[in-house]
């Protein structure tokens, strides 16, 4: 995506810096998952505070997910918990998903990764720590989802 045509014309006044505007407005589609679409998997989805965008441009999405999960089992170090279902449509397609940056977050005294699947299940693994067990764990991050 070529930023110039946008960034160009800002000290050409209000009128200039709207066709700007409209040009990024153009440029991507944006998507909203309610947590309400999410599914519990380990532990409980609060639902009202979790959510996430999907920005479409060409060939490529960005998918933002917030989260918080509350009584969250995870009692084991080095293993792989589900953790939230997305449903799968609200990935568009992608056939691959890049995490952006390696998502790695402590929790409860745990280093955990986050990974997402093409069936849109998020999953926690742990790291040298165990979680613990009925704790709240959140995670806020983003992927690169493509064909």
């Amino acid at each position: 995506m070529d930023l110039t045509k946008i960034f160009s014309g800002m000290d050409k006044g209000p009128e200039a810096i709207q066709a700007n505007f409209e040009t990024l407005k153009n440029t991507f589609k944006a998507t909203y998952l309610d947590g309400a679409d999410m599914t519990n998997v380990n532990g409980t989805n609060q639902k009202d505070v979790n959510f996430g965008w999907r920005l479409d441009f060409d060939n490529v999405s960005l998918l933002f997910i917030n989260l918080w999960i509350n009584d969250f089992t995870g009692n084991e170090a080095w293993k792989s918990y589900k953790n939230v279902a997305i449903p799968k449509s609200f990935l568009n397609g992608a056939t691959k998903i890049k995490t952006i940056p390696e998502q790695e977050t402590q929790d409860n005294g745990a280093i955990v990764n986050w990974t997402l699947d093409t069936n849109g299940q998020l999953s926690v693994a742990t790291r040298g720590t165990a979680i613990g067990e009925h704790v709240g764990i959140g995670f806020v991050g983003m992927f690169l989802l493509f064909q």
